[in-house]
């Protein structure tokens, strides 16, 4: 009876660790960027991974990426042409503007104002994509060579869940509608490789 129990125990014992380690095994991180470090991506584009960027050029981990993106970026840069992004993961496709105070008589309140009235609009390899926009944040940090007010910007982002991209080439299509600034279409090649 003793051999019984201990068998069934060390059974029970083994079945255990079989599940622990089927459910570790789902909760294993996902290859390639989490939607959270896409969102980040996103939200800090002009804010907190801005200011980390000129300070440190290679700082991978800012959430704003680095000022030259690696493969394995999270963030897909429209207007930068056959750069190259790994499949695996979150991705996003992310640019902003940025408007100066110092341009209109109405300051803050004008640049803001010109900035509610922008667009802009993505399209992958022909589909258009739902876009997202940032609340309008003020910049606490000047560009230097362009100006050494605070600046006003906002985010436009448009989300690629896993599985979104295959290995090939592809493009994005980039639609602004800016009443005050004009109206601009442009289209970005880029490839997805095997990482």
């Amino acid at each position: 009876m003793k051999k019984t129990r201990t068998l069934l125990a060390v059974a029970a014992a083994v079945a255990g660790l079989v599940l622990l380690g089927s459910t570790l095994a789902y909760a294993a991180p996902p290859a390639g960027p989490t939607r959270g470090e896409a969102n980040a991506a996103f939200q800090a584009n002009f804010t907190g991974g801005f200011a980390i960027r000129p300070h440190n050029f290679e700082a991978n981990g800012a959430p704003g990426g680095p000022a030259i993106p690696t493969p394995d970026s999270a963030r897909i840069y429209p207007g930068e042409p056959d750069l190259e992004y790994c499949p695996q993961g979150w991705h996003v496709i992310t640019l902003g503007v940025f408007a100066d105070p110092a341009f209109y008589p109405g300051g803050n309140k004008e640049a803001r104002q010109v900035l509610s009235t922008v667009d802009i609009q993505f399209a992958l390899d022909g589909v258009s994509l739902q876009t997202e926009r940032t609340a309008i944040k003020k910049l606490q940090h000047p560009f230097p060579d362009f100006s050494e007010n605070p600046l006003w910007a906002v985010t436009f982002g448009a989300f690629l869940a896993p599985g979104s991209l295959s290995v090939s080439d592809h493009e994005i299509k980039t639609s602004i509608r800016a009443p005050v600034f004009g109206d601009e279409e442009f289209t970005t090649p880029f490839s997805v490789i095997t990482c």
